[in-house]
């Protein structure tokens, strides 16, 4: 078959780490031109030599086509394989290869992947969605006069696919390299390679543990970690992240930040942020605490007057969070005031939600 294509509805074609079985030897792990995946068989996957990685479908709300080779009908199609690496081959008679997953990545990169400066990662929606969410780790040329790159983690509009500000760079960057021991490493256009990882930072040696690097929903770029021998429910472990604070990273007048607009976000183990709305608000969905949040009662409007001042602030009470801040979102300053000032004067403001008295 010289092309795969995913058109099913309810399905996704993905790759899948299996890590549920030890690893068992394949003999023939060609799969023939002719040969064809079935999405309505969850059994039904082409697998690397090793067993440790398949390829096929997996089941997932949609209906639209989501991935397709490039090569179609191509006369020159010999097969494709399933390599231990975790890549995708697809090889011609003379045995080049023609199209390779890893230069197609979604979210993820693998021992022995190299990220160039015309790749890219997109974070996915939510745990549970894979569809493009709104973070992305590329490359970003510095100038146009020079070919140097900096290799930046930025939100993007998720309609538009807009690009915004960096909320990480890692300057003078060519290609992310994930080598075979699951060290992330970054050239620069000179040659010379740098250490993503922690200094001093020594890993399990490649035949003990799987590594994996993801670009999460929430925006966090983790090295996640798994033995390749365990018992119970084992699971991934994050043993590395940028940015080490991504509620304080990300400032930038546009995009929702990881928690949606109108939240709060406080940091938590292995980079992880967590949202929690304030008084008076809620959930935009209740279902997804990184939708963002909603005032409760926008009923007072209707006791402002033609000026936008409030007629009779008694009616309002101001509720103290302590440690918080909404950076970028004033647009009225008092400076000098006092903190009764502050108080008072939005409580006049039917404009006014939140004041910031530092």
């Amino acid at each position: 078959m010289a092309s795969a294509i995913a058109l099913f509805s309810y399905h996704l074609l993905v790759f899948v780490i299996t890590l549920l079985v030890p690893a068992i030897a394949q003999v023939n792990t060609n799969v023939s031109v002719g040969s064809g995946l079935f999405a309505t068989d969850d059994n039904s996957t082409w697998t690397s030599p090793s067993g440790n990685f398949s390829f096929g479908f997996r089941r997932f709300p949609g209906g639209w086509e989501l991935w397709r080779s490039s090569n179609n009908e191509n006369p020159q199609v010999s097969n494709g394989a399933m390599l231990d690496t975790g890549n995708f081959v697809i090889a011609s008679t003379n045995s080049s290869i023609l199209w390779n997953s890893f230069d197609k990545p979604t979210d993820t990169i693998l021992p022995t992947q190299v990220l160039g400066s015309v790749s890219s990662l997109f974070s996915s929606m939510s745990e549970k969605n894979c569809g493009v969410g709104k973070f992305q780790l590329r490359f970003r040329q510095q100038n146009i006069s020079n070919s140097s790159y900096d290799l930046i983690l930025n939100q993007i509009a998720v309609y538009t696919q807009n690009t915004y500000g960096a909320y990480y760079t890692e300057h003078n960057a060519s290609e992310l390299i994930m080598d075979k021991s699951g060290y992330l490493l970054v050239k620069n256009s000179l040659g010379g390679i740098s250490n993503l990882s922690s200094e001093g930072e020594v890993l399990t040696t490649e035949s003990d543990s799987y590594y994996r690097a993801t670009l999460d929903f929430n925006g966090v770029f983790r090295l996640y970690t798994h033995p390749k021998n365990f018992t119970g429910n084992q699971t991934w472990s994050a043993i590395r992240y940028v940015p080490e604070n991504i509620c304080l990273d990300i400032l930038d007048t546009f995009g929702s930040g990881p928690c949606g607009y109108n939240s709060i976000c406080s940091l938590r183990a292995y980079g992880e942020p967590e949202c929690q709305c304030a008084p008076g608000f809620s959930l935009l969905d209740v279902n997804n605490k990184y939708s963002g949040c909603k005032q409760d009662d926008v009923g007072y409007m209707n006791e402002c007057n033609e000026m936008g001042t409030v007629i009779s602030g008694d009616q309002f009470e101001i509720l103290e969070m302590e440690n918080a801040d909404w950076p970028l979102t004033a647009y009225e300053l008092l400076q000098p005031t006092t903190e009764f000032e502050c108080k008072k004067s939005c409580l006049h403001d039917c404009y006014c939600a939140v004041a910031i008295f530092l």
